[in-house]
């Protein structure tokens, strides 16, 4: 089976029964990642890790996400400037910042223009997290 980019699986050219829905989750802790990953395949995702905003843009380019959540501060890249790219590229995609750290006017501005969708504080509340994931993932691509 393959997948298109909004996530139906297809079995011989039909729809297959059950919707999967591609995320990338991009974080340079890998303990990160395998929370994330487990939170999100418990909810029925299906999801692709990354360490690197550059290993997520290679993959991207094979296997469009609807939904990418990423760190912000990581070496080489940060995810504020990744999911700029990105959202110029794919404008359909998701996204969801993660940060830890200081929120600048950089993020602000990327939140306010509708760069990013959501943003998040580490550590994360559980619930919030999936509900904001949910409400994107379920909107439709062209709002």
């Amino acid at each position: 089976a393959s997948a298109d980019y909004d996530g139906w699986e297809r079995t011989e050219g039909k729809m297959a029964s059950r919707k999967k829905i591609v995320l990338f989750i991009v974080d340079d802790d890998p303990q990160v990642l395998r929370a994330l990953q487990r939170l999100f395949e418990g909810q029925g995702y299906q999801v692709h890790t990354f360490e690197s905003a550059v290993a997520a843009r290679k993959a991207i380019r094979r296997r469009r996400p609807r939904l990418v959540i990423s760190d912000n501060y990581m070496p080489e890249i940060e995810g504020r400037v990744f999911l700029q790219e990105l959202r110029e590229a794919f404008p359909a995609t998701r996204t969801v910042l993660l940060t830890g750290g200081f929120i600048d006017d950089r993020i602000k501005n990327a939140v306010a223009t509708g760069v990013i969708d959501a943003l998040v504080l580490k550590p994360w509340d559980l619930d919030d997290l999936l509900e904001r994931v949910r409400g994107l993932v379920e909107r439709p691509a062209s709002s």
